[in-house]
């Protein structure tokens, strides 16, 4: 199922800490995302989510380790 965001700022990974309370709670992660994201689709649009970063919250690295 696609999700459409009409207004607002879209969070990849995570939000700051102070907004885990407001999320809905079918979101079970209070932590944010940790791992690798090889690529993001945004229709058919390919970000770049370093450069495109409003705000950056911790260790954010270009590229993944490992096979995919």
């Amino acid at each position: 199922m696609p999700v459409v965001f009409r207004k607002g700022e879209l969070y990849i990974g995570g939000v700051n800490k102070n907004m885990y309370s407001n999320l809905p709670k079918l979101i079970a992660s209070r932590d944010g995302y940790q791992g690798c994201l090889a690529s993001v689709d945004l229709n058919g649009r390919l970000p770049d989510l370093i450069a495109d970063a409003l705000h950056r919250v911790g260790e954010v690295k270009r590229g993944c380790d490992g096979q995919f």
